[in-house]
């Protein structure tokens, strides 16, 4: 399983009426879930909110820039590996910034407390954004794949 979203596939040569025919299934919503941020960034950035304290202000919003660069630069980099069909579609790396964001100044103590959140505002901002990034992704998916249009083309033999 690649470490970054796989959009649907096209079956070449394939074609139906019925929407999805011809096109071998992206991602399942919790496998997209996972995907979003790499453990690498919650790796450095939780011990390192912990480490810096809510004392050092600077320090923590170096620490949060970082890690919203290297949620880019991992998810592209690991994107860039797969064949040109199978990379992540450019809404993809939003969608995964956004889910970065939200989760860095809901989750880690001191950067919520640097936001302002309380636990209850975080919390709720947390759970939306774990509901809504991926069911935008599969959202945007369908509108760039096509998938809820069916195809031209002969209907092929069940």
């Amino acid at each position: 399983m690649p470490r970054t979203i796989v959009p649907p596939q096209p079956v070449p040569g394939m074609r139906g009426l019925e929407a999805g025919q011809g096109v071998t299934p992206g991602e399942s919503f919790p496998e997209k879930l996972v995907k979003y941020i790499p453990a690498e960034v919650v790796a450095f950035l939780v011990p390192y909110a912990a480490f810096v304290g809510m004392e050092r202000r600077v320090l923590l919003i170096v620490g949060f820039v970082a890690g919203a660069i290297a949620t880019f630069i991992y998810l592209w980099a690991s994107g860039s590996k797969l064949p040109k069909e199978q990379r992540p579609r450019p809404y993809f790396y939003v969608l995964a910034e956004v889910a970065y964001i939200v989760w860095a100044i809901c989750v880690p103590p001191s950067l919520v407390a640097l936001v302002g959140f309380d636990a209850i505002t975080a919390g709720a901002l947390f759970l939306l954004t774990v509901f809504l990034v991926p069911a935008l992704d599969t959202f945007f998916e369908r509108v760039f794949t096509g998938q809820s249009k069916p195809e031209p083309g002969p209907v092929q033999p069940s």
